[in-house]
């Protein structure tokens, strides 16, 4: 066998090394690729234009016979050959052989393995038939083939790539081998007459985007073997009105029937993964909303284990109000894009709300952003109709678009001492407050100089209000500190720069916990109290204690191990000084030291929002007895996943 082997190795290395030989014959250039093969390069212009192009299966050239065996890359790109036949020889069609062709008509040979990317891309091929020999059906092989009307595959294809037929506009009918165990990625992408379609009885996987904006696409049957169901894989199907999920569902991806016309939602009795309560679909253990009916629902309370909200669960939907919960920790990107969400009401345990989570709804009036949600991401409030926006002292940073064209924003207020940093915008149409009448922004007295330096004087004018807001001179422990045991008392000790007296003796603190390299401060692992959160005085009167109760009155104490991070996240308005002036949101982390080694074995992340601007809540994980929401963290093209219990 390796004998073998090395023999073959040693023949295509010895062929490669010799000069290929390229040669024209009957108006095609051939190009020799074994010492008996050779592939189509060429359909030579030079000649008269050639309406009918008949592919040799033999060609002979000084002497030699040889094989036609494939169509090289670009052979007939711009060819106005309306028929190509082609040999039974023909085993391979490489990237955009026939891009943007005249061909009509085309006979895929029964020996064909190998399609290319881009292979048909763009051609005015009518009909097509996949030979069950095909084992790789490459990236946009039929790409805008808009001439295309039906496809059907012989058998199962091994490999697909993704956006086979995308945008393939006159595509009304597409059969698909009972083998088939995968739809790829964007397969049938913005196919807005595809009508008729048949799923495989042993499919297993429909890919991301696979029927995107399948405008024409009707109501599906999901065979018993189906596993998954990709991100936006029907988004913006309006003729889907109902589905009915299989026992072996297992994923289900965000925005996957968003913007549909589904009024019905059925889930099988004996699906372990999801339970449907009311209409609305949830993980198994109720952690994470997937989907609502998207017409004639119009009210949701959330099921009061639930953290997260998937990306698009209510994504052009008719719902108007939504009872959030006190548990609630994520809403993901277009969760309530384009619906008729007229009202909201944040918990405080909410630290992330994706982009364009609310564009385009019915919000209106007073809205003020959530307490613990350190970004406002981008277009996550576009195209609203609410009239005023305050921002809590606890966002750091506003992103582009996002209060886009929210034609009725008339108010803007800041409460923080330090100003949010605005992203950096090159158009005027970027800018967070575009086509906005709001015209001047209410900031903290003594203020103006950080809102100027963060550039929003560019947009605003700036109008300090009555009160200021009051300086911290240090805080015990400090932020990102450490402790030296696995004990820590669940206390912190702010001082100011001046007398407080005390306004919220019972304030609603959170400690939260982080596993892993996660900011604490976006974990939804909350350590509570046995009884509550109390702040006191001290005797100086300028530093009061925030601390956790036991059952008996006394300070908590709780335990970290290396490796844990810990955030006591305390805030606005808990004390006061003489001239009315209240403190703003304080955030103290801290960290377990590892006696062992006398370093904490994991860092706490940065303390600004910058670094949890890198984090986008993308959905739930399930299996082996976790839960929680995944954060995927960009750095340097890289994506890392880390688990919130």
């Amino acid at each position: 066998m390796k004998r073998n082997l090395f023999t073959t190795i040693a023949l295509g290395c010895a062929f490669a090394a010799s000069a290929q030989t390229i040669f024209t014959k009957d108006g095609l250039s051939f190009e020799t690729t074994s010492p008996s093969t050779v592939s189509v390069q060429k359909a030579d212009k030079a000649q008269a234009p050639l309406l009918t192009i008949d592919v040799p299966e033999n060609v002979e050239y000084e002497g030699t016979t040889y094989k036609v065996t494939s169509i090289g890359e670009e052979a007939f790109m711009w060819s106005n050959a309306v028929k190509v036949t082609l040999p039974e020889s023909i085993d391979s069609i490489y990237n955009s052989a026939f891009t943007s062709t005249d061909i009509t008509t085309l006979t895929l040979p029964s020996k064909l393995t190998y399609i290319g990317d881009y292979a048909f891309k763009s051609s005015n091929l009518v009909n097509v038939e996949i030979p069950a020999s095909v084992k790789y059906l490459g990236n946009g092989a039929f790409f805008t083939a808009k001439m295309l009307q039906t496809v059907k595959f012989d058998g199962n294809v091994e490999e697909l790539g993704k956006s086979i037929f995308y945008h393939c506009t006159s595509l009304t009918k597409a059969i698909l081998p009972d083998g088939m165990t995968e739809i790829a990625d964007k397969m049938f992408m913005q196919c807005d007459k595809l009508t008729d379609i048949n799923l495989p009885s042993k499919l297993e996987g429909i890919g991301e985007g696979a029927f995107y904006k399948c405008a024409a696409l009707g109501n599906l049957t999901f065979p018993s073997t189906l596993k998954e169901i990709g991100e936006e894989a029907f988004l913006e199907c309006p003729g889907i009105t109902s589905i009915s999920l299989p026992a072996t569902l297992e994923e289900l991806g965000a925005s996957a029937f968003s913007k549909t016309s589904i009024a019905s939602i059925k889930l099988d009795s004996n699906n372990k993964n999801f339970k449907l309560v009311n209409d609305v679909l949830y993980s198994k253990d109720y952690t994470l909303l997937y989907l609502i009916p998207m017409k004639g629902k119009t009210s949701v309370d959330l099921m009061s284990d639930c953290i997260g909200i998937n990306g698009g669960a209510f994504w052009g939907s008719e719902i108007e109000t939504v009872a959030m919960n006190q548990k609630l920790l994520a809403i993901d990107d277009y969760a309530f894009c384009q619906s008729s969400l007229k009202n909201i009401t944040f918990p405080n345990t909410l630290v992330y709300v994706g982009e364009q989570a609310f564009a385009a709804t019915k919000l209106s009036d007073d809205l003020r952003l959530p307490e613990n949600v350190a970004i406002v991401q981008d277009g996550a409030f576009a195209q609203t109709d609410v009239t005023s926006v305050t921002i809590p002292s606890g966002v750091k940073y506003v992103y582009a678009h996002a209060f886009h064209n929210s034609s009725k924003l008339a108010s803007v207020t800041c409460e923080g001492s330090k100003a949010p940093e605005l992203v950096d915008v090159y158009e005027d149409y970027d800018n967070p407050f575009y086509n906005c009448p709001a015209t001047t922004l209410n900031i903290p007295k003594g203020t103006s100089a950080s809102y100027k330096s963060e550039y929003w004087s560019d947009y605003f004018t700036l109008n300090e209000g009555e009160y200021g807001v009051l300086a911290v001179k240090s805080t015990f422990p400090e932020d990102n500190s450490m402790f030296t045991n696995k004990f820590f008392d669940g206390k912190v000790d702010i001082t100011f720069t001046e007398e407080v007296t005390v306004v919220k003796p019972h304030p609603e603190v959170y400690l939260r916990r982080s596993t892993t390299e996660l900011d604490p401060t976006l974990s939804g692992d909350i350590l509570e109290p046995d009884d509550e959160w109390f702040v006191t005085h001290q005797s100086d009167k300028k530093t009061v204690s925030v601390w956790a109760a036991d059952y008996d009155g006394y300070l908590m104490t709780y335990t970290g191990k290396p490796g844990e991070s810990f955030a006591f996240v305390i805030p606005a308005g808990i004390v006061k000084n003489a001239t009315g002036d209240m403190n703003e949101q304080i955030i103290v982390r801290v960290r377990a030291y590892d006696p062992n080694t006398g370093i904490a074995e994991a860092d706490v992340p940065a303390s600004d929002a910058k670094e949890a601007a890198r984090f986008n809540i993308s959905g739930m994980k399930i299996g082996n007895g976790q839960k929680g929401i995944n954060i995927v963290k960009m750095t340097d093209g890289s994506v890392k996943k880390v688990l919130v219990k």
